[in-house]
């Protein structure tokens, strides 16, 4: 999500601290599809503790990103800091599932000690699931495009 501060006088700018390179990206293999119940309780879980109420988690159709605190307000992250995100595409491979495909620590993740197997771990117990049979690997960089030089 990128969010824009304020129009300038030479436009639209970025509010600093609104995009974030993740420090560490793992790719799950294979990827992790979760059934309809199963998703449902996930994000029902998950949005019960959503930032914007107190919680530690954000989500949204693409993921869903772990914080270490609640926000201030809906627009102000105040002193929470991102953690890492999981990555996820909904009414994969069909209607109402889920598949989890990365996750993804920041900076602030490694500082607290965590690592993507963690991070996912931690997620998936909110709604009561495992990860159990997926493995995580280094994610694999977009191939060369052949026609640049």
């Amino acid at each position: 999500m990128i969010a824009l501060s304020s129009a300038s006088a030479t436009g639209l700018q970025l509010r600093p601290g609104a995009v974030v390179r993740p420090a560490v990206r793992s790719e799950l293999k294979p990827p992790l599809v979760i059934g309809e119940a199963q998703t449902t309780g996930l994000v029902d879980a998950l949005r019960a503790r959503e930032v914007t109420i107190g919680g530690t988690f954000q989500v949204s159709p693409l993921g869903v990103q772990v914080w270490t605190g609640p926000w201030v307000s809906s627009l102000d992250t105040g002193t929470a800091e991102l953690l890492g995100i999981v990555d996820w595409s909904f009414d994969t491979p069909v209607k109402h599932y889920v598949t989890l495909m990365r996750v993804g620590l920041t900076e602030a993740g490694l500082a607290y000690g965590l690592q993507p197997e963690g991070l996912l771990t931690h997620v998936l117990e909110q709604g009561g699931l495992t990860a159990e049979g997926v493995t995580l690997a280094a994610a694999i960089p977009l191939p060369r495009d052949p026609f640049r030089r």
